[in-house]
């Protein structure tokens, strides 16, 4: 992760993993949200009625998705940009 955010609207300058922290400190007050880390491998379905395959074979099932992704930055190579 970077050293800190920039951007992010009520988050600027804060550590990425304290925006992290605090959003699944947030989520924890629904009961019927279960974080998953790991990769769907397939999705099929509608809305109300979806079935993911993750990587390790377990299916969930689920009325609605969330995707969610990673990114990495490619900084350009120019002096003092960084």
């Amino acid at each position: 992760f970077a050293g800190h955010s920039h951007g992010l609207l009520g988050h600027d300058h804060k550590p990425p993993l304290a925006i992290l922290a605090e959003a699944r400190q947030q989520l924890e007050r629904y009961p019927t949200i279960r974080l998953v880390n790991g990769r769907a491998e397939s999705v099929s379905g509608a809305i109300d009625d979806f079935s993911v395959v993750t990587d390790d074979g377990e299916t969930l099932r689920a009325r609605r998705l969330i995707l969610s992704y990673g990114v990495i930055d490619q900084m350009p190579d120019v002096p003092g940009f960084a």
